[in-house]
């Protein structure tokens, strides 16, 4: 009786497994002749971030006509842009106030006041940077998915199949 079980549970467990890759594999044909071949892909780099425009890489000038095809993408991109180029002019001003009062503290001198100032201009410059990165990682996310409002999205979507963290079942509305 004992193995038995153990072998239903086996046979069990593929079953689920099969069926989890085969709808998983279905919805990303499904979601690729949604798509197109027509997409964006964020790449980061040291220097910046790039873009991936049907397989060739472009700047954020370059890409902006791309995103211009998509209104709410490209707002999207543009208001990120604006708060990425604050977030990183002002870690430039931040970082060149850290190391001014690092050699400032090695030297055991008294720094001036406005120097603690262009120090403190880091930390929201992180914040800049990063609410930015992510409102253009949302414009490439809304481009990818093509016009909204036009009955792409009617109804509830059902899926069986990997999740963010494991398999489930996954309602989109």
């Amino acid at each position: 009786m004992k193995n038995q079980c153990v072998k239903w549970l086996a046979a069990s467990g593929l079953l689920f497994l099969f069926v989890c890759g085969w709808s998983s594999s279905l919805n990303a044909q499904i979601a690729e002749k949604h798509q197109g071949s027509d997409r964006i892909e964020l790449r980061s780099t040291f220097f910046g971030l790039y873009y991936l425009h049907n397989g060739r890489l472009k700047s954020g000038r370059q890409i902006r006509p791309v995103f211009q095809e998509n209104q709410s993408a490209f707002q999207l991109f543009k208001a990120g842009r604006l708060e990425r180029t604050i977030g990183e002019f002002s870690s430039y001003v931040g970082g060149f106030g850290l190391g001014w009062l690092l050699v400032v503290a090695l030297n055991e001198e008294e720094a001036p006041w406005y120097v603690y100032g262009m120090s403190a201009i880091a930390i929201p410059s992180i914040v800049f940077t990063v609410r930015g990165t992510n409102k253009i990682r949302r414009a490439v996310a809304t481009y990818n998915s093509g016009p909204v409002g036009l009955g792409a999205h009617k109804g509830a979507t059902w899926s069986i199949g990997g999740q963010q963290h494991g398999f489930g079942l996954g309602v989109c509305w």
